[in-house]
């Protein structure tokens, strides 16, 4: 401050091979008195000394804040009109100013660095939930393919006697003989779509703007009349290292959230628009808006649309949006919502563009 004012001063690098009064300190972890100007331009002549604002100030004292062994600043006190305007007295009282500060400034560190740790361990038992809840889907998901495999695996076997026997009747109808191949045929199907449960998947580069692209082609022609898809997809939309079938599903699951809640209103606009940013790290992300011009969610459910088997709707499973959410938090990615009652609703998706390696 300069005459009880607020002023800024502007960065600069510190040189340890001519310091300024504010390195020095920084450096010895020692205060510096200057009662006179005299006092000053003999300590700038001493060697490995230099000014770095320009102006030798008559009257000058600073003190390191030091916490353990940190120095955490120094605060200065200047008067540039008259000498001997500090003394020892004032070197000490500033100096136990100093010292509260910085034990002050320590405290507001470690309290933010707990919070921050607090806000790690939240999300870090989130994902040991979300693990524990993947570990039993896929125990539910073995289980079911057992049943299947037990249950259905008998009925192909139980066609083709009934066939066999149906050949040797010279009167069988060949409508029954039909519909006992599409049943082979549909139990068949069904048991390799079972089998597929236990496969390990991996992942792979999803092209996301093509992705988006034949998703909004499908409603366009499903919904003509009814719904106008407007589209902003970058042409040069990084792809995404990820588990192709689940990512497709998860925006699937808001572009069909979007279409629900337009249909219900009976027309409406639907806009999808993607495409490439970096943030101030260098990292590379894609960004995903979906807008629909629905009904817009009740404040009271807005906490609740991501969670497992919660909807509004009849029908619904309460399923695609916390299935989206997860996918798309696996990834290390980002998922919010913006919604107005009467005026639509605005889904944000944050996804890493990163190799296979990474």
């Amino acid at each position: 401050t300069e005459g009880g004012e607020q002023v800024e001063y502007p960065s600069r690098e510190a040189d340890l091979e001519k310091r300024g009064k504010t390195e020095e300190i920084i450096f010895t972890r020692e205060p510096i008195l200057h009662k006179t100007k005299q006092e000053a331009e003999e300590w700038y002549a001493e060697p490995g000394h230099a000014e770095m604002v320009g102006l030798i100030s008559p009257s000058w004292l600073g003190v390191p804040m030091i916490v353990g062994e940190r120095v955490l600043g120094v605060i200065a006190v200047v008067d540039l009109d008259q000498e001997h305007a500090y003394d020892v007295l004032h070197k000490d009282i500033l100096a136990s100013m100093a010292s509260q500060a910085a034990i002050a400034l320590d405290n507001a560190r470690l309290y933010k660095e707990l919070e921050e740790k607090v806000v790690k361990l939240e999300k870090a038992q989130n994902r040991i939930a979300e693990t524990e809840a993947a570990l039993t889907r896929s125990l539910i998901a073995s289980d079911f393919v057992h049943r299947m495999n037990n249950l259905a695996g008998t009925i192909p076997i139980w066609v083709r006697l009934i066939k066999e026997e149906l050949n040797r009747d010279e009167f069988y109808n060949q409508d029954v003989l039909m519909l006992l191949n599409d049943i082979e045929s549909d139990t068949n199907s069904l048991l390799r779509a079972a089998e597929k449960l236990n496969d390990t998947p991996i992942e792979q580069e999803v092209d996301v703007a093509s992705v988006l692209q034949s998703m909004l082609r499908q409603i366009k022609i499903q919904y003509r009349g009814r719904i106008r898809v407007i589209d902003d997809i970058s042409s040069q939309l990084h792809k995404i290292v990820a588990l192709p079938q689940s990512l497709i599903s998860a925006l699937s699951s808001i572009v069909t959230n979007g279409v629900e809640a337009i249909t219900c209103k009976g027309d409406g606009t639907l806009e999808v628009r993607a495409n490439n940013t970096t943030d101030g790290f260098g990292n590379k992300w894609i960004n995903l808006t979906f807008k629909d011009n629905g009904p817009g969610i009740k404040e009271e459910n807005i906490s609740k649309i991501f969670q497992p088997f919660f909807s509004t709707k009849d029908s619904g499973r309460g399923y695609g949006l916390w299935r989206a959410k997860t996918v798309i938090n696996d990834l290390g990615g980002s998922i919010k919502v913006e919604t107005q009652l009467g005026e639509g609703t605005c889904f944000e998706v944050r996804l890493p563009v990163m190799d296979k390696e990474e």
